[in-house]
């Protein structure tokens, strides 16, 4: 079955058909990094420490809105390596955490 491209804001795209909507992030060698489910958000963190959260819109497999535009996942990859920022997933408060462990240390 052929996919017919849609225009996304300028975007030929062609959308998951199966309601998947997760964005890949990966680096500049096209490894995958992590996952965010459309309208998630990601944390930048600048080489001066300081952070910024981006709002993530899937458009389609290979392009997203992250922040206030449309980006090929290699364009945003090759920007977040060029400027020497880390991203990471934004933790939101009903996902959860990992549980932890908790050591007892017995009194005698």
């Amino acid at each position: 079955m052929s996919r017919e491209p849609v225009n996304i804001a300028g975007v030929c795209a062609f959308p998951n058909e199966n309601g998947g909507r997760n964005i890949r992030f990966i680096d500049t060698s096209y490894k995958t990094l992590f996952h965010v489910p459309d309208h998630g958000a990601v944390t930048l963190t600048r080489t001066d420490g300081t952070q910024q959260t981006l709002a993530c819109h899937y458009i389609d497999d290979t392009h997203a809105y992250i922040g206030s535009r449309a980006y090929h996942i290699m364009e945003f990859a090759e920007m977040v390596r060029r400027n020497g920022y880390t991203c990471q997933p934004e933790q939101t408060p009903h996902q959860k955490q990992p549980k932890q462990k908790h050591r007892h240390k017995l009194e005698r």
